[in-house]
């Protein structure tokens, strides 16, 4: 299931006209597209996962926001990341690492606007084609004395790319930002 809803879609993209389970499989489609640019699942649900601790006593985890932290227990965090406080020798590299149990991610009603316009643009650019009046490739068109102006083809991939790039603050960094 998609975080962001057939009803949501619709609203955003103001696509009425296409079939709900063609949305639901763009959706869900988009969505992974998402997840696998951003390095990071985003659903929320608990997680084990083994965090770096860095010199200031914090690690990142790949999920985010943490909404709460089952272990280690003297683990704090601000929803993005967390501090261990039993760590005391941050002198010398390396920090080190411990496994966290936490609960962490987006819902259908915390998930930031901004992805889920991208998950929204992605899902309706699959099942809306474009159509043209212009003949493929060309950037213009005339029909008196026939004249085309071409320039290098935009292809889905690079239509995809630009749609990902509004979530570059969102990609995982395994390291401190």
């Amino acid at each position: 299931m998609s975080l962001v809803t057939i009803a949501r879609y619709r609203s955003v993209t103001g696509d009425t006209a296409t079939l709900d389970a063609t949305v639901q499989t763009a959706l869900t489609d988009a969505e992974n597209t998402v997840e696998a640019y951003l390095g990071r699942p985003l659903a929320a649900t608990d997680r084990v996962e083994t965090v770096s601790i860095f010199s200031n006593g914090r690690g990142y985890p790949q999920v985010t926001p943490v909404t709460s932290i089952t272990s280690p227990a003297t683990t704090t965090n601000n929803g993005y990341a967390m501090t261990f406080s039993a760590v005391t020798d941050w002198d010398d590299p390396p920090y080190g690492a411990t496994t966290v149990t936490y609960s962490g991610g987006w819902t259908a009603s915390t998930i930031p606007f901004v992805i889920v316009q991208v998950i929204c643009a992605l899902a309706n650019a699959q099942v809306i084609p474009t159509v043209s009046a212009v003949p493929a490739g060309a950037t213009s068109f005339s029909a008196g004395e026939l004249s085309v102006s071409y320039q290098s083809p935009r292809t889905p991939l690079s239509d995809t790319q630009e749609i990902l790039s509004a979530l570059r603050p969102w990609r995982y960094r395994a390291t401190q930002p």
